[in-house]
């Protein structure tokens, strides 16, 4: 027998194959989450590390015909840094749910499409409104049906504003057009009723709504923004996990490193990931960093797995607005038949001998702003090939020749007539993933809630409001 291996790296999309229609084998799939980010800089202070992505083996059986998906995680993005309001690094990628409603499913009889050059690229694509584009307001409710009981985004954007209602109940307040605004919430399968409500003041004006989700998120989560004051660093984003499954079910996670908090100048330490605050309960999606209101660092976010990791406080903690660095966020956890936790920056599993080194593999960034390693996946399987007598013992041939026209050359696949068809000799030919559209993207957790500090000691402090 001949091990064959089939190494997939990230390509920014799911990948899958189906399994060919002339023999069943056993496969063991070797997982790497994607690596976090560093969190960005705060004039000579370093932003912190992020962890390495989580490890994951599992042993499965295929038949003709089964269906193996793989979501390698992407890396989280490094926060940038030296500057007021530093954004945070972006998320790792990874599988999560399909688009199931976008406002151009309302074109129609009454509205139409609206763009703008001053709208952000969210809102050009998904924009519309009534027919007479200068109206004041867009109202209208709709019937949507939710697939599957589970985690749903909404993503929105308006010239000039909006809500949208889900249920009669207001989940997101949308308030401009050069960027998105999003909130994910738990829903039930089945119809819901689904109220967008905008307004226009004044010139045209453009709304758009995109709801996705259904299955569970495995994706990273974004940095969070350093302070609006002073000169600060965003924190880094965190990788996303690597996800196998067969014919739609999962069946090991390899979880995501956590991003490292972004820098300020005094005190808190240098915000390495991981942070304090661990895996979430039950989501499998990283969460946010938090945003800082005042003057320093964002926290990491975290990383995508099992169980998705919490993202990291501002500014060192819920009650600080001194100009600290930001906590780290937390890996996400693993899951399958042998797993293995990173270590600060290094992967877990990168002792094993399909390590893919350090530029993949999820190693975790341990540079000011850079971002971490995509994820890897190494499937194993036996196959017969061919063998050949060499004295008196058979040994599985390492290439075959051919002659054609007096030339020997290398012969591409084998294939031998079995039953009066010609059928390929197992593991002669290439069994390759490939690129499918949907099921893999970033949706993450809203970030933690900060408390106001109380400097006069009087009990005025308590959550007020959630930065996400």
């Amino acid at each position: 027998m001949t091990t064959v291996l089939r190494p997939v790296g990230y390509t920014g999309s799911r990948q899958q194959l189906t399994w060919p229609n002339y023999w069943g084998t056993q496969v063991t799939a070797y997982l790497w989450g994607g690596g976090g980010g560093g969190g960005g800089g705060d004039g000579g202070q370093q932003g912190g590390n992020g962890t390495g992505g989580g490890y994951a083996t599992v042993t499965f059986n295929v038949q003709p015909g089964d269906v193996i998906d793989v979501a390698v995680g992407g890396p989280g993005g490094g926060g940038f840094g030296n500057r007021s309001g530093a954004p945070g690094g972006s998320a790792g990628a990874s599988l999560t749910g399909d688009t199931v409603w976008t406002t151009l499913d309302a074109l129609g009889p009454g509205y139409v499409r609206s763009q703008n050059r001053a709208y952000c690229t969210f809102l050009n694509q998904y924009g519309i409104w009534n027919d007479n584009i200068y109206s004041a307001s867009f109202d209208r409710t709709f019937t949507i049906n939710f697939p599957t009981s589970g985690y749903y985004t909404f993503t929105g954007s308006a010239d000039n504003s909006a809500a949208v209602y889900y249920d009669g109940v207001e989940i997101l307040s949308i308030r401009g057009f050069q960027s998105t605004f999003n909130t994910t919430i738990y829903a039930t399968a089945g119809n819901h009723s689904v109220r967008v409500l905008a307004h226009n003041a004044g010139g045209p004006a453009s709304v758009g709504v995109t709801i996705e989700g259904g299955l569970d998120s495995y994706s990273g989560g974004g940095g969070g923004n350093a302070g609006g004051s002073g000169s600060s660093g965003g924190g880094g984003g965190s990788g996303g996990a690597t996800v196998v499954r067969v014919n739609g079910v999962v069946l090991a996670v390899a979880g995501g490193g956590g991003g490292g908090g972004g820098a300020g100048v005094r005190g808190g330490g240098p915000g390495n990931a991981p942070g304090s605050n661990g895996q979430s309960g039950g989501e499998s999606a990283g969460q946010n960093g938090g945003n800082h209101p005042g003057d320093g660092g964002g926290g990491g976010a975290g990383g995508g797995g099992f169980r998705g990791g919490n993202g990291g406080y501002w500014g060192g903690g819920p009650s600080s607005y001194s100009d600290t660095y930001g906590q780290g966020g937390s890996f996400g956890s693993s899951d399958g038949w042998s797993i293995a936790n990173p270590s600060e920056i290094t992967p877990g599993g990168s002792n094993t001998e399909y390590y893919g080194g350090n530029s993949t593999g999820g190693r975790g960034s341990a540079n000011n702003g850079v971002q971490g390693a995509a994820g890897r996946a190494v499937f194993a399987f036996d196959a017969s090939g061919i063998q050949v007598v060499n004295a008196n013992d058979w040994r599985p041939a390492k290439q075959v020749y051919v002659k054609n026209s007096g030339v020997w050359q290398a012969a591409q696949a084998v294939y031998v007539k079995y039953n009066g068809t010609w059928q390929p000799v197992i593991g002669s030919i290439p069994l390759n993933f490939e690129s499918v559209s949907g099921s893999f993207g970033v949706f993450a957790r809203n970030g933690p809630a900060y408390t106001p500090p109380d400097p006069m000691g009087m009990g005025m402090g308590g959550p007020m409001f959630d930065i996400f």
